[in-house]
C-alpha cells in the first residue's frame, strides 16, 4: 500500500476489511464498534469486566478521519458470563500453537 497516493484510505478499507471505499454504512459500523471498544477498555480498567461476551469483530482499527467524523455513539453492554481461564487462554493463543 502506498500511503503517498491519495488513495490510500480506500485500499486500507478494501484490503483489511473487504469493504468497499463507497460503502459508508459499513465503514460507520465499523467506527462505532471500535467507539465501544474504547468504551469498554476504559470501563474495564476503571470499573472491572462490564461484558463478558463483547468484542470486536475486525482485525484493523478504522481510519481517524472517520471516527472522528463520528458524532452520536450508542454504547450498552450485556454482561454475559464469564469464561475459565483456560479458555481465555486459548481465546488468545496464536492459531500456531493450537495446531502444533
Amino acid at each position: 500500500m502506498d500511503y503517498n497516493r491519495g488513495s490510500w484510505s480506500d485500499e486500507y478499507y478494501l484490503k483489511k476489511m473487504g469493504i468497499a471505499p463507497t460503502d459508508r454504512v459499513a465503514i460507520e459500523r465499523v467506527c462505532q464498534e471500535y467507539m465501544v471498544g474504547l468504551t469498554w477498555i476504559m470501563k474495564y480498567y476503571c470499573q472491572g469486566c462490564v461484558s463478558w461476551d463483547w468484542y470486536y469483530p475486525q482485525h484493523y482499527a478504522p481510519l481517524l478521519h472517520d471516527l472522528s467524523a463520528m458524532n452520536n455513539v450508542s454504547v450498552s453492554f450485556t454482561p454475559g458470563q464469564p469464561i475459565s481461564k483456560l479458555e481465555a487462554m486459548i481465546a488468545v493463543a496464536p492459531s500456531s500453537m493450537l495446531h502444533a
